[in-house]
């Protein structure tokens, strides 16, 4: 059996946000500051938001393909960090990787 997948709130500039946990499960999902995080996405991506100023309307994307959780940065202005690298590229995240949007990191975890 697959185990399921959540996402960790570790640290935030966005009141509250810290320690919530949100459950990952649809296949695709699109992180941004704004309500339909750039409008395009709504329809095939869930939204997460994230309400900072330093994140971007649309900043990333983590999609489930091949068994494998992928970010993706999408040309954010304050990019997208993975373990304290910054990615250029799609990267393919295992359980107790850590990414960054501006000053909100979370982490994939399994319940």
């Amino acid at each position: 059996m697959e185990p399921t997948y959540q996402l960790r709130v570790l640290g935030s500039d966005v009141e509250g946000l810290v320690g919530q946990r949100f459950e990952l499960a649809e296949s695709r999902y699109a992180f941004g500051r704004a309500e339909g995080v750039g409008g395009f996405y709504l329809n095939d991506y869930r939204a997460i938001y994230v309400r900072s100023n330093g994140v971007s309307r649309v900043h990333a994307t983590l999609e489930k393909r091949d068994g494998a959780w992928w970010i993706a940065d999408e040309q954010s202005h304050a990019g997208t960090n993975v373990n304290g690298d910054r990615i250029d590229g799609p990267r393919a995240l295992k359980v107790g990787d850590r990414f960054t949007l501006f000053k909100t990191t979370f982490e994939l975890a399994t319940t």
